[in-house]
């Protein structure tokens, strides 16, 4: 069996107020997938499949051909709101790709490999390949982008509310605080501003995009493995 994310659903007003839903057995509960649909409950949502020319090694249409055993949805923040995703869970083995010649587009060698993993760099060690690859590097700038937000949301947050700080910058301590600038919960009252609010929805984009890029710079690096080094071996 493979999990395999499809593309992004089609939003609906109902769907704006769901979090996650949970993988279901597939028309044993209330969300099952059913011809490239998203049923829950009475809501019968289509899913944004990419058509066959932008599926150039027939992945996903090989995937989608599987017989379908569980069924869920998840949610992502963009930009641009909530993206709301399919998420299946596929009965045999995992789809593979091909060149047009019907050559593996990643190639599984045989044979041992040896892998020292860091924190930010990782080392492979074959018969005949020594390599040396630095992780996730393509987050590098976000992060530059992450401490801009951050700087910006401060200064913002410092305008917006002069009374939660003292004359040297720093916080007031919670106890320390009047009546006025608490919640009935005894917890602070902060002000945001419009532009507070918009750089804080940038932030959390990109916090889900940086999430996303590591994970796709990781799969990168074990596709790239294979061929490379697993092919030197006997």
């Amino acid at each position: 069996m493979n999990r395999d994310a499809a593309t992004y659903l089609t939003i609906h007003k109902r769907l704006a107020e769901m979090f996650t839903k949970e993988l279901m057995g597939n028309g044993m509960d209330e969300s099952r997938y059913w011809e490239s649909y998203i049923i829950i409950n009475d809501m019968r949502i289509s899913l944004n499949i990419d058509p066959p020319k932008k599926d150039v090694y027939g992945y996903q249409q090989e995937a989608l051909s599987r017989r379908v055993i569980y069924a869920g949805v998840t949610r992502r923040w963009y930009p641009d709101g909530w993206r709301y995703f399919a998420t299946l869970l596929l009965d045999g083995p995992a789809p593979v790709k091909h060149y047009y010649d019907g050559e593996l587009l990643h190639p599984l060698g045989k044979g041992k490999v040896g892998h020292d993993i860091g924190t930010q760099t990782m080392a492979s060690c074959g018969d005949n390949n020594v390599s040396l690859y630095e992780l996730a590097d393509r987050v590098k700038g976000i992060d530059r982008e992450l401490r801009i937000l951050n700087r910006a949301m401060d200064r913002s947050s410092r305008a917006m509310n002069p009374g939660m700080f003292d004359k040297d910058g720093q916080i007031i301590p919670i106890n320390r605080l009047p009546a006025d600038k608490l919640t009935k919960h005894g917890k602070r009252k902060w002000v945001k501003s419009k532009r507070y609010c918009q750089l804080e929805s940038e932030r959390r984009s990109l916090y889900r995009e940086q999430k996303e890029m590591r994970i796709c710079q990781h799969n990168e690096l074990c596709n790239k493995l294979l061929p490379e080094i697993c092919l030197h071996l006997k």
